[in-house]
Formats: structure tokens, C-alpha cells, sequence
């Protein structure tokens, strides 16, 4: 597969959508977040860095069956590569129950 072909595949565009930042409003701000980032009032929020293992696995979480049946679908594909890059703990069970629906 080449870089252009990954590049036009769904897989490419379901990986682009792992977010490690989200915009916080300033109603939705603690206190503690508000004293930390006293812009909020000027921004009305402020950009949240999420770790990657919690981004990774909200990603993962909100892809519907064929959305994760895209990922494993890639040209070889390595689940416990997958895991350690996404920090994500999927178990062969559960890769085998997607595979098979």
C-alpha cells in the first residue's frame, strides 16, 4: 500500500478523528480550571489536552462495528501494535467478535 492509497482509505480517515484536544466552555470549567486559565473569560473556554489513552479510547468507543472492522481490515494489521500505539487494551475476544459480524 502506498503512502496515497492509505492516505484515500477509510481507515485513514477514522484514525484522523482521534482528537487529543476539546474546547471547554467557560460554564463547564471548575474552579480549579478557571484559576489555572483566567483567559477562559476572554476566550469563554479554554483547549483541553486530553492524554492519548483517554482520547484513544473515546475514539475507539464511539466507532460503530464497521468503523472498527475498517481498522482491522488494514494490510497487516497487528492488534498488539495497534494497542501499544493507540494505548488501548482490545483482547483478541473482542477483535474476534468484530471480525465476525
Amino acid at each position: 500500500m502506498t503512502f496515497e492509497e492509505w492516505r484515500n482509505t477509510r481507515a485513514y480517515d477514522l484514525l484522523c478523528m482521534v482528537s487529543k484536544s476539546k474546547w471547554i466552555l467557560s460554564e463547564n470549567m471548575t474552579d480549579k480550571e478557571k484559576k489555572k486559565y483566567p483567559s477562559h473569560e476572554v476566550c469563554g473556554g479554554y483547549l483541553k489536552e486530553i492524554p492519548r489513552k483517554e482520547a484513544s479510547k473515546e475514539w475507539w468507543d464511539q466507532l460503530d462495528i464497521y468503523d472498527k472492522q475498517e481498522i482491522f481490515n488494514l494490510p497487516n494489521f497487528d492488534l498488539a501494535i495497534f494497542n501499544e500505539i493507540m494505548e488501548l487494551k482490545i483482547t483478541k475476544k473482542e477483535y474476534m467478535s468484530v471480525m465476525s459480524k
